[in-house]
């Protein structure tokens, strides 16, 4: 996939989601509007399904587990796609230009050690590009995938949908400068000087 149509198809798909999140309908006894849980999930799959195609660009969503009980804990970061491991500060050696996604208590296992049992434990999900793979035209692709899935974070049950729309559109407004020839305050900027403003 080359890096235009990444952006153009994300754009897409944020747009269509984006057209079917209307106000709940002040009427208590019907209201036809998509429920938080069903944007959530269009929003999930939007996400797993770009966060997948990023990786070609080097992007790569992992977790870093910061807590277990287990006392000799370090901060693991394990990645989601192939399982390798980095301990303590060794990420910030192979990874740049990270987001953090959101944080999340849940049964899981750490993997700081073999013998840690299943527990409640917490871990942030981040996103970030592969050392040296980092460019100004594939920035888009880290930031428009955090707003995705910061859009999701807003979807929970009885949250408004303004935060939704919010982060979908931030996430519109940095695709439209990926794919547009020049930024939008460049092209105002020679209308101006045009003009002679």
């Amino acid at each position: 996939m080359k890096l235009i149509d990444f952006y153009v198809d994300l754009r897409a798909e944020i747009l269509e989601v984006m057209s079917g999140i209307k106000n709940a309908d002040p009427s208590l006894f019907f209201d036809s509007t998509k429920s938080n849980s069903q944007i959530k999930t269009e929003l999930n799959n939007i996400f797993i399904k770009y966060s997948d195609s990023a990786r070609e660009f080097g992007v790569e969503v992992f977790y870093r587990y910061y807590r277990c009980s287990n006392k000799r804990h370090r901060d693991t970061v394990s990645l989601s796609c192939d399982g390798v491991r980095f301990l303590g500060d060794d990420v910030y050696k192979s990874y740049e230009q990270f987001f953090v996604l959101w944080d999340e208590t849940m049964l899981l296992k750490c993997p700081c050690s073999r013998n840690n049992q299943v527990e409640i434990n917490s871990r942030q999900v981040l996103l970030g590009f592969k050392a040296g793979e980092y460019s100004a035209e594939k920035d888009a692709v880290n930031r428009s995938l955090a707003y995705v899935a910061y859009a999701k974070d807003c979807a929970a049950d009885k949250k408004p949908r303004s935060g939704i729309r919010e982060n979908l559109l931030i996430a519109i407004l940095v695709l439209n400068d990926a794919i547009a020839p020049e930024k939008m305050s460049d092209t105002i900027n020679r209308i101006r000087s045009e003009r002679g403003v």
